[in-house]
């Protein structure tokens, strides 16, 4: 499945990572990515032309972010340390 929610659990997908019980409130970003060479330059470059992806990555009230690509997803988690 490729969402913010697992369709057959209901949990979100940053609730899957490890900072989750350390974090006040927590942010996810993802994207299907083609097969472009530089897949990383294109997740960054999509997430900061759309503005809620834009406005998470540079919220200000987030601690830690972490961002990784595997294959044709990119997902980048975002957390407030409580």
């Amino acid at each position: 499945y490729f969402d913010h929610i697992d369709p057959v659990t209901g949990a979100h997908g940053y609730e899957y990572i490890n900072f989750r019980d350390s974090c006040l409130y927590v942010g996810e970003n993802i994207i299907s990515i083609g097969h472009d060479e530089d897949k990383n330059w294109h997740a960054i470059d999509w997430w900061m032309h759309s503005k809620p992806h834009h406005d998470a990555m540079l919220n200000a009230e987030y601690d830690l972010a972490g961002m990784a690509v595997n294959g044709i997803i990119g997902v980048m988690h975002f957390c407030n340390l409580k």
